[in-house]
């Protein structure tokens, strides 16, 4: 479970993330579920933004402050409405969606950063000509080095409780199941993990 949670705990560390910014995460899956708990462990206020209204659901069981349904809401008048007219200081991108890539730069504050975690299919097209108006930050944030410390610590702490998210777990032996369950019913599981036994 730290490995998930490096990754989006990098993404935070790119994007600078201060206590009290406000931290939109698109996507909830995984990555994002942990990079919004990450962010209110860090006193930010957390903006999960996802289609599907069940991971959002589960988001707000978590305890995020604020969901999105994105496929149903004006992303950008909520934001706009959340966060008092500034919008996020940091959006960080988790779904690989070109789309949702684009969406960053209309989210984020003036002055603000944008970390891409996700790993869209093909290029995005962006206009620069807005990056350079909001004088807007843009980081890759894809690996998790140097970040396994503190993700340990936020996951013996509990600052950070990972077992939240984990579904399932199961043996060696229930693996080949346990993955064709997973093709057949994705909703039914966030993240499992296999013990070897």
């Amino acid at each position: 479970m730290a490995e998930p949670l490096t990754i989006s705990l990098h993404g935070i560390h790119r994007g600078g993330l201060k206590a009290g910014e406000y931290c939109a995460v698109i996507g909830a899956g995984p990555i994002g579920l942990l990079a919004g708990m990450i962010a209110q462990a860090y006193g930010a206020h957390a903006i999960l933004l996802d289609l599907v209204q069940e991971r959002l659901d589960f988001a707000k069981e978590l305890g995020i402050e604020h969901v999105i349904n994105s496929g149903k809401e004006d992303v950008k008048e909520a934001i706009r409405k959340i966060t008092g007219g500034t919008m996020a200081q940091l959006v960080m991108e988790c779904s690989g969606s070109n789309a949702a890539i684009r969406s960053t730069l209309d989210f984020v504050s003036n002055a603000g950063r944008i970390t891409l975690t996700g790993w869209p299919p093909r290029e995005t097209s962006i206009p620069t000509d807005l990056i350079t108006r909001k004088e807007i930050d843009i980081r890759g944030a894809r690996t998790s080095a140097g970040e396994f410390e503190e993700a340990i610590d936020l996951i013996y702490t509990k600052r950070v409780d990972v077992r939240k998210i984990l579904t399932r777990t199961g043996t060696l032996e229930e693996a080949p199941e346990l993955i064709r369950n997973i093709e057949k019913n994705p909703g039914d599981y966030m993240k499992v993990v296999i013990r070897m036994e």
